[in-house]
């Protein structure tokens, strides 16, 4: 099953990203136009072109907009070129072990795993234990304070108690260098639980 990725904030601002794409777009659609003159003519001719002008032009800068935008999306954010980043963004998207200690019942310590797939614009963070599995639904990573905070649907496994059930809660996450993430969590008043979480990046590669 495909899981849906959803989109995520940030305390920066990613027009200026997409100026930059737009500007380079537009630097590769005059020459290529050139290379293609033939065939942009010949698509000018047409009976009707002169009712929908710019065809060529248009399609060509959206073509290599798309393009562009999808590199830097799933592959460029995250690369470094002589030491500085393309994006201040923190690259996540990994897999994650940890523990998580919670005040249900008499309280206690839980193996989780999460696995984490991000994109420069779109997120989705799945937690499991041995007896729920959660999905973030909305998410906001702040640049400033190095944390990562999102609202998560939890549901029990066919195999858990019947006292769990399905309940929303948020987490709330710091970044402590590349390879940890430890905060804390509370969900809804249905619930009433909180805790804290402990996550080590794990060896496995996690491939959006």
């Amino acid at each position: 099953m495909v899981e849906i990725m959803h989109s995520y904030s940030i305390d920066e601002e990613r027009i200026k990203t997409l100026k930059v794409i737009g500007v380079l777009s537009f630097a590769l659609t005059l020459p290529l136009l050139n290379i293609f003159k033939h065939i942009v003519d010949y698509i000018n001719n047409l009976p009707y072109a002169d009712i929908f002008p710019y065809i060529p032009q248009l399609a060509t800068f959206g073509a290599i907009f798309l393009g562009l935008f999808y590199l830097y999306d799933r592959y460029l954010w995250k690369k470094s070129f002589v030491g500085i980043r393309l994006s201040k963004i923190p690259n996540i998207n990994a897999y994650w072990e940890g523990q998580l200690n919670t005040s249900h019942g008499e309280g206690k310590q839980i193996d989780v795993k999460v696995n984490i797939r991000q994109t420069w614009s779109s997120i989705l963070i799945i937690l499991e234990t041995g007896t729920s599995i959660s999905k973030s639904e909305v998410a906001s990573i702040s640049l400033s304070k190095s944390r990562l905070v999102y609202q998560y649907f939890n549901e029990p496994l066919f195999s858990s108690a019947k006292t769990m059930h399905k309940h929303y809660g948020v987490a709330l996450l710091d970044f402590e260098g590349d390879s940890t993430l430890k905060g804390c969590y509370f969900t809804d008043r249905d619930r009433q639980t909180h805790g804290d979480i402990y996550l080590k990046r794990s060896d496995g590669t996690n491939n959006v």
